[in-house]
């Protein structure tokens, strides 16, 4: 086991800088490629994924379907946005009333391992989610419109080039405290693992008019969070969490076809509230 600093020619910054300046990443390239369609399906149907009888995760369900985390990204420092919105799958899943917008930073260094013959990048993420609530029931802003940052996140780990198209990574960190209005449940250390498995490849003969077959990805992305009490009042609001992400895309020709499936289990299953 080594671990070894990479120092690209020329060249390759060159095709590096160039990948970068694309507005559309190569096929299986990236592992952030996703659509705005496949972001407005998973995170717009988090009113289909609870009720207001049991606390949910700190990580929103589906949050990342729709994207592929497996494979190491190249070099460099890359921006990524998430935004979806739904219904308080908490307070009232019926209501479109609930957005958030995570802007995430993520800096693939040059830092590699290699380990049983496969090579791992180690990679660091940074997010800063925002929630937006419009009109929202809560308990202690009924129909209030407010707008508030929620818990920051940092992760870090080795995402692997497994060969013959897999890729997988690991990442592990911990959303941070708040103190603003959301302090009352959401002033809490959650510890969280974050891991993908991914494969990218062709699919088919040469019948399909790009030669050597349909470009496709699949991604599977498990979420496990462990979550602490509230450091204000030393109570529990948030259960412990496992969330499931499933992600499968064909690129045809202009078109992409996407399918995405999500859950999640709140592995306490304690009622909302002041659970110790």
């Amino acid at each position: 086991m080594r671990i070894k600093s990479n120092t690209s020619s020329a060249g390759e910054q060159a095709r590096s800088a160039e990948a970068r300046r694309s507005a559309r990443p190569e096929h299986g390239k990236s592992k952030w490629l996703t659509s705005a369609v496949v972001g407005a399906l998973a995170l717009g149907a988090l009113a289909l994924c609870g009720g207001s009888a049991y606390a949910a995760p700190v990580t929103p369900p589906g949050e990342e379907a729709g994207l592929n985390g497996a494979p190491p990204l190249p070099e460099g420092v890359y921006f990524i946005n998430i935004f979806g919105t739904g219904g308080d799958y908490l307070l009232d899943d019926k209501r479109s009333n609930l957005s958030f917008n995570v802007p995430v930073i993520a800096w693939a260094t040059p830092w590699q391992l290699n380990l049983l013959g496969f090579t791992g990048r180690f990679e660091v993420i940074a997010a800063a989610p925002e929630i937006n609530n419009i009109g929202l029931v809560s308990l202690s802003a009924p129909g209030r419109d407010f707008t508030a940052m929620y818990n920051p996140l940092v992760l870090a780990g080795f995402a692997w080039d497994l060969g013959g198209g897999w890729g997988f990574s690991s990442f592990n960190g911990a959303y941070g405290p708040i103190d603003n209005e959301l302090r009352g449940t959401s002033d809490i250390w959650v510890y969280n693992d974050r891991s993908w498995l991914g494969w990218s490849g062709k699919l088919g003969g040469g019948g399909y008019k790009d030669a050597g077959g349909i470009p496709f990805t699949f991604s599977a992305e498990s979420v496990l969070g462990l979550t602490g009490n509230n450091l204000q009042t030393g109570q529990r609001f948030f259960p412990d969490y496992w969330n499931i992400n499933l992600t499968a895309y064909a690129t045809l020709g202009k078109w992409e076809v996407v399918v995405i499936s999500f859950g999640t289990t709140d592995t306490e299953h304690f009622p909302y509230g002041a659970a110790q």
